[in-house]
């Protein structure tokens, strides 16, 4: 799970099921994960001489710059609300994050050109009258988050690196192929579905949302295996009220009516086709979709709504082409994914060996 706009979309579709379960639990402590692009936030001047938790290419990622990351995202009182493999898997994302920022960065330095001091002299100008408009100062917001003015310095040259890339590559050409390829989101379709819901009966754990999560996926197997029709799997299992119809919850746009992961996932899928569970803020869903009324919105018509998630496929697409040819080392000082896995590596608590 890229920790890539959990208000807007309560939380990403993750590749980990891990992660997917992470977003249900932070949903509840209001937790809001940050996205690839998200603009930096602000530092006071020292160096950075905080241990190194990887390199990219022989190139540093220091805990400093990702505990920084890492609190602009989750407050110390939010934190304080998630479970210790909740968040050791969280801060393992944020390295995530920054190890494809590098990668990518590197990528464009060699594209569209290096970002000069002037460039960033002239970003840290207009940040600091954005935090005017809003009655705060960079002094103020330097010493809330405790950051370094190098640190900031190196966000902001990332935020004009990237908004420069995008101006470059986001075409009206990419942006329409973008539209073609994921059309039915776009273009005012509406989908109808149905849905099994598991719902927690206590609390809302890690545990308790895996253990849903196996639920969902042997009910979906045996659907598939023709044991039961998923119309008789959402009137015996389902806590949802729309097992009174067989799970049906009527049609929908892709945006605006259902909570993002469940419209995500539903969009995604072929007519008759059954998600793999799907966890949203109510619990853990299996969809499938049963009718569909397409849309007849044009490319163009809907722009805004492109540019977003294009660029997003963009950096993802750039990051993956990269770290698939990238030397990345990690120190253990910082919670990562173990290299070709989904594995969490915690480093051991200070004064274990």
């Amino acid at each position: 799970m890229q920790i890539k706009a959990l208000m807007k979309a309560v939380c990403p579709m993750a590749s980990r099921d891990r992660l997917m379960i992470l977003c249900l639990v932070l949903f509840f402590a209001g937790v809001v994960p940050v996205t690839a692009a998200d603009p930096p936030r602000v530092a006071a001047a020292t160096a950075d001489e905080s241990p190194v938790a990887a390199r990219v290419n022989g190139r540093e990622i220091r805990t400093a710059e990702l505990q920084s990351l890492f609190s602009s995202i989750i407050a110390a009182d939010q934190q304080a609300m998630i479970g210790a493999d909740a968040l050791a898997a969280l801060r393992a994302e944020t390295l995530v994050q920054l190890i494809d920022r590098r990668l990518v960065e590197s990528a464009l330095s060699a594209s569209a050109g290096s970002v000069s001091e002037k460039d960033v002299d002239a970003a840290l100008e207009s940040f600091k009258l954005q935090l005017e408009s809003q009655h705060k100062t960079l002094e103020n917001v330097m010493e809330e988050r405790r950051l370094t003015l190098p640190l900031l310095r190196q966000q902001l040259a990332w935020q004009v690196l990237w908004e420069r890339a995008v101006a470059k590559y986001l075409t009206d050409k990419v942006l329409e192929d973008y539209f073609v390829a994921h059309r039915r989101q776009f273009d005012g379709s509406e989908i109808r579905a149905s849905h099994v819901l598991f719902r927690p009966a206590g609390r809302r754990d890690t545990a308790a949302i895996e253990k849903l999560v196996e639920e969902a996926a042997a009910l979906r197997a045996e659907i598939e295996a023709g044991k039961l029709t998923f119309a008789e799997a959402a009137e015996r299992y389902s806590a949802g009220p729309s097992r009174e119809h067989g799970g049906d919850v009527g049609f929908f746009p892709r945006h605006g009516l259902m909570v993002d992961p469940f419209a995500q996932a539903a969009f995604s899928l072929e007519k008759g086709q059954i998600s793999q569970p799907v966890v949203t803020p109510f619990g853990v869903h299996l969809i499938t979709v049963t009718d569909v009324k397409p849309g007849k919105k044009a490319w163009n018509e809907v722009i805004d709504q492109l540019q977003s998630p294009a660029a997003k496929a963009m950096f993802d697409k750039l990051a993956a082409r990269e770290r698939a040819k990238a030397k990345i080392e990690f120190t253990d000082v910082w919670p990562h994914f173990a290299p070709g896995t989904h594995e969490l590596v915690v480093p051991p608590a200070k004064g274990e060996n």
